[in-house]
């Protein structure tokens, strides 16, 4: 083992000869100002250049790995320099818990020294889907020869992605493509949780879906439509999928699991992923192929294995920070090149396979099968990440507490600002794609997708806070919810709309039943998780939620409709659980009984899914018209006026209770009936985003009043007696 010194040297030697691989990009020869130096530049250039050497090589000449038979036979084991790294860095990581998480962002944001990257790209690259990610995968792909070589010759790349969304790896990819190797013909696949089933948390996802929706058929998302990867079926449906289009020389894995409430076991908690997204890659990789995979810290068992085993399974691996990862976290990427084929892992499909959903209470490899060189590399890139870590975090605490920074610092981080932007866009050859037919999707077709998932991945408050509100009575809790919710800005309204012309063909899709609707591409992710919450607190103490009111509902219609003796009308009790067959077979039997010129009112009807909301876009193509009405005393009615008798839509009506029943049968549930790309289209889109924020509002209302209500009986009690 060579000294720290010598490895880095030959670190950056590799890294050198890697870059001069690549092809040769094309610099714009166009200067502006902000690419003019200063003398006062220089002394800041040592400072520049090391935030984009953040790097580490993993000597893997001599690795093997240890038999099969010896895999997840020996008990969890550490290595005790990991562990004190580790508790050092959670003890200076656990100062920032009493900090308001959204300001430390922001105080944080605004010192990063990568923070101008972004915006100057915006301006003078223009880029499609540019976020954080792009950058971080540009920086990668141009650093490395993640594209390698035989599919540059071969002018041919097929590239799998994994937990990708919201998609600008892809897009950053196909901007490197375009203007390194603009010879290569590139198809891609992605895998990501599918943002459109709902039953997948808000929490596990990123949910700005605009480059998903408009590049739907690349992405897989299993057999059971979750887009699950960790689900051993889905994984190997999508080997199958991606094996059918040739051989795979590209892999980027890109996922993290939600941390914010256990920050300092983020490495732990994380861990199975990053398991199944290195089996997944190591299952579609061909010969050669390349491997990019988002970790964090390299402490526990679990990746130090994980670890080990890449390193022996690629002729180089890497440990990279790019300098546009947000310097105060823990994100690192292996990048690991030329792998050695698909038979080298062969032998050890069976024992991977097999710990692939479940994680094993044992260690991957017994520590003793690992060679102490490797412990030895790990340590030191352990304690170079954590110094570098560390330092950017006392840092920021130091600037916090000073208030604002002052004039001199200020300065000095404005000027690093630009220089480390100067030196992203030349270094890595950056120019303006020539037109948009050079986009995977394109900036103006996205600019112009409805989006209203886009709610803000940072938590309100600090940690402690945080802790505090999960402690409260569940009384207060939920009266603090409900005082949470945002006052919705939308006036009482009535609206109608006419659906004409011949319904869309049916596209009924199926895949794993969920009883709670977790996500919604029909309201806003913070709407959605109070009302989630209310509920299952009002459950649990047994508060009753308002009544629909029929009969004042009636009077209310009858008031609003000039003739309303032929209305029909069907309620729905407002639940956590969702229960699909039973609502169909409610509606399929009035139907049944509902008379040519009759109309139909919907109390109660949840527009939160694809399901119902497909439904309800059948029923529109039966009646003369359809109403949406959101009223304060009521919340969202909804009333399909004059049924036409169209026997064609009973009948898609019909198929679909058949196909719901089926599904049922199988243990499995019709997620839609009709493709998300068409409702979201729909001028009913809105309307129905209104509704639901407007529903959620009036049903939390109730509930806090019931509360309010039950508090107060309870308090007169005690003070009576």
């Amino acid at each position: 083992m060579g000294s720290k010194e010598d490895i880095f040297g030959k670190k950056r030697h590799l890294n050198e000869m890697s870059n001069a691989e690549l092809p040769k990009a094309f610099t714009s020869s166009n200067r502006n100002h902000w690419q003019k130096r200063s003398r006062s530049d220089k002394a800041f250039e040592p400072l520049v250049e090391s935030l984009f050497k953040k790097q580490f090589l993993i000597e893997n000449d001599n690795f093997i790995i240890p038999k099969p038979e010896t895999m997840f036979t020996d008990n969890p084991w550490d290595i005790n320099r990991l562990q004190i790294l580790k508790r050092e860095l959670n003890d200076i990581k656990n100062k920032l818990n009493d900090y308001d998480i959204a300001t430390w962002h922001q105080h944080t944001s605004r010192r990063n020294r990568a923070g101008d990257v972004q915006w100057r790209l915006r301006n003078e690259i223009d880029p499609e889907f540019l976020t954080q990610a792009w950058c971080k995968f540009y920086e990668n792909v141009s650093c490395f020869p993640l594209v390698p070589n035989t599919a540059v010759k071969a002018e041919k790349l097929l590239s799998v992605h994994l937990c990708e969304a919201p998609g600008a790896f892809i897009t950053s990819l196909n901007h490197w493509l375009r203007l390194n190797a603009p010879n290569v013909q590139w198809d891609w696949t992605a895998m990501t949780l599918n943002p459109y089933y709902e039953g997948n948390p808000l929490s596990c996802m990123i949910n700005d879906d605009r480059f998903i929706i408009s590049s739907l058929n690349q992405w897989c998302f299993g057999s059971d439509y979750t887009g699950n990867l960790m689900n051993l079926k889905n994984m190997m449906n999508l080997v199958e999928k991606c094996q059918e289009k040739g051989d795979v020389l590209l892999v980027t894995a890109d996922g993290s699991i939600d941390c914010t409430n256990d920050p300092g076991e983020q490495e732990s908690t994380v861990a199975p992923l990053h398991y199944c997204e290195a089996v997944t890659g190591l299952l579609l990789l061909s010969e050669h192929g390349s491997l990019l995979l988002k970790m964090f810290t390299i402490f526990e068992h679990d990746s130090l294995c994980l670890v080990y085993l890449i390193s022996c399974l690629f002729h180089q691996v890497f440990i990279n920070k790019p300098a546009t990862s947000k310097e105060g976290n823990s994100e690192i990427y292996l990048v690991c090149l030329d792998y050695r084929g698909p038979s080298y892992i062969a032998p050890y499909l069976n024992i991977l396979k097999k710990y692939y959903e479940k994680r094993p209470d044992k260690s991957m490899f017994r520590k003793e099968d690992i060679p102490d060189e490797f412990f030895q590399q790990m340590i030191s890139c352990g304690e170079f990440f954590k110094a570098y870590q560390s330092e950017v975090i006392l840092k920021n605490i130091e600037a916090y507490h000073c208030g604002e920074d002052n004039g001199q610092l200020d300065f000095e981080t404005k000027k690093i600002k630009r220089l480390v932007a100067n030196k992203f866009i030349s270094t890595y050859g950056l120019r303006k794609l020539e037109n948009e037919s050079l986009e995977v999707v394109g900036k103006t077709k996205l600019t112009h997708i409805h989006s209203i998932n886009l709610d803000p991945r940072i938590p309100d408050g600090s940690y402690n806070r945080r802790r505090v509100m999960e402690n409260l009575e569940p009384e207060c809790l939920l009266l603090t919810l409900c005082q949470n919710l945002i006052p919705i800005q939308v006036r009482e309204m009535t609206r109608w709309f006419t659906f004409t012309g011949p319904l869309d063909a049916l596209q009924i899709c199926c895949g794993k039943l969920f009883l709670k609707v977790q996500s919604s591409k029909f309201c806003t992710g913070k709407f959605l998780k109070i009302r989630n919450r209310v509920f299952e607190l009002s459950e649990k103490l047994g508060i009753d939620h308002p009544c629909s009111q029929v009969e004042s509902i009636r009077n209310f219609v009858n008031v609003l409709e000039s003739d309303t003796k032929n209305y029909k009308y069907l309620g729905f009790e407002p639940s956590i659980t969702q229960n699909n067959n039973s609502s169909l077979s409610k509606i399929n039997k009035e139907l049944e009984n509902i008379l040519e010129g009759d109309s139909l009112v919907l109390i109660g009807y949840s527009l939160l899914t694809q399901l119902n909301v497909g439904i309800l876009y059948i029923l529109a193509h039966t009646f003369k018209s359809l109403g949406v009405i959101l009223d304060e005393k009521f919340g969202c009615i909804i009333i399909l006026k004059h049924n036409l008798h169209t026997k064609s839509i009973l009948e898609c009506f019909k198929e679909v209770l058949n196909a719901t029943i089926k599904a049922e049968a199988s243990g499995e549930s019709v997620l839609s009936v009709l493709p998300v790309t068409k409702l979201c289209e729909s001028d009913l889109y809105p309307n129905i985003v209104d509704a639901n924020h407007w529903t959620i509002a009036h049903c939390v209302k109730g509930i806090g009043e019931c509360v309010q209500k039950k508090l107060s009986t309870q308090m007169g009690i005690t003070g009576h007696s």
